[in-house]
């Protein structure tokens, strides 16, 4: 089992207990391209896949900057799903 697949089966399976470095590294095995950051946020869009939902957000979490927001997690891990992209 690769690191990447590693790090997608423990986001499914506790999407409240991902790094905020380990999501960013899944949005860019499944192709998304860092755009711009906003204030606290990181915006990124899909390289190839153009949908109404290719863009994302990525907020570290206020009560633990090392975490993740566990609904982008879930947001990124449904649009893996959706359009069944490999990582």
């Amino acid at each position: 089992m690769s690191r990447i697949e590693k790090l997608l089966g423990d986001a499914i399976a506790n999407p409240k207990n991902v790094s905020f470095k380990n999501l960013l590294k899944l949005a860019g095995k499944a192709g998304f391209e860092r755009r711009k950051s906003s204030g606290h946020g990181f915006m990124y869009k899909h390289s190839t896949i153009k949908a109404p939902n290719n863009l994302m957000n990525f907020q570290h979490d206020e009560r633990d900057k090392s975490k993740a927001k566990p609904y982008q997690v879930k947001q990124l891990l449904s649009f893996i799903e959706e359009f069944q992209i490999k990582l």
